[in-house]
């Protein structure tokens, strides 16, 4: 997954919103747990991933939609017993857990995604569509962790002022941060604009200059992508699963193997490219 993250930033969408868009559209459980299992072989390649506390994530996401939808769904024809005169079926559990497996799949993705693109290559994306929007996106994101930095500050400096320590002064104190922290924020936003419109923002129309050249390798894997994604659209169809009133799907024999060797060959790429990058850096070494 690391050879992935040197492409284009285009490239790296591409590839980890396709397997987002799978595991959103298709209901199948087969897709799901694919899915899951290969956002775990990439998270595991990632030297500063916090695999301890994801996968207690994950775990917990698991259980608590398996155990919290036979409440909710209490079709299916195979029924365990009765909670509170509430059928708990079967099909009902395994499809929570498997909802789960889909949502905790979905989350990791987005996890590989945050640590193989940079800020600077989503505004690069984003200023291919819109300049202004691209700015605004990076003010928002500024803005947002400023907030929670002077939030914890001014927490902490009138945590320091409390003599008392009650439900009404906990309550007083609250709203004294909040109040203080709109303050700030208005204050900073005036500034903001103030400076905004000292560099000459809104006189002409703006660009940005980032270089990030598309090389023939990421043509390669675009294609590669587009043809996983066409090869994917066609063999959709063939692959269809329901979960209730009991468990049945229908195969189309040919076009569930195309989607089949589309998700698989696409789910392979980083590995692939890892194999590939392997000998050149070997070769470098031993010179």
């Amino acid at each position: 997954m690391l050879e992935l993250k040197r492409y284009h930033p285009f490239v790296i969408t591409l590839f980890v919103f396709t397997l987002i868009a799978w595991d959103t559209i298709i209901s199948h459980p087969l897709i799901h747990v694919l899915l899951f299992i290969m956002s775990w072989i990439y998270i595991l390649e990632f030297p500063n991933m916090k695999v301890k506390s994801i996968l207690k994530q994950n775990i917990f996401l698991m259980i608590l939609m398996a155990v919290s939808n036979p409440f909710f769904q209490h079709r299916g024809i195979y029924i365990l017993c009765f909670i509170w005169n509430t059928p708990i079926t079967w099909e009902s559990i395994l499809y929570g857990l498997d909802l789960g497996i889909m949502l905790a799949g979905i989350m990791n993705l987005f996890r590989i995604y945050s640590h193989m693109i940079y800020t600077d290559q989503i505004l690069y994306m984003i200023t291919k569509i819109s300049c202004n929007a691209a700015i605004l996106c990076s003010l928002s994101l500024r803005q947002l962790t400023s907030i929670k930095k002077q939030y914890e500050d001014i927490r902490y400096a009138r945590s320091l002022m409390i003599t008392k320590h009650n439900w009404f002064s906990s309550i007083r104190e609250n709203i004294a941060v909040v109040s203080m922290l709109i303050t700030w924020l208005m204050e900073s936003g005036v500034e903001t604009s103030l400076s905004m419109r000292s560099r000459g923002y809104g006189e002409r129309k703006r660009s940005i200059y980032q270089r990030y050249p598309i090389e023939k390798r990421d043509r390669r894997v675009l294609l590669f992508n587009v043809v996983c994604i066409i090869l994917s659209v066609i063999g959709m169809h063939g692959i269809s699963f329901w979960w209730y009133p009991s468990f049945y799907q229908e195969l189309s024999i040919l076009q569930a193997a195309l989607f089949f060797i589309a998700c698989i060959g696409l789910c392979a790429l980083p590995l692939c490219l890892f194999q590939k990058e392997v000998p050149a850096w070997e070769d470098i070494e031993s010179i």
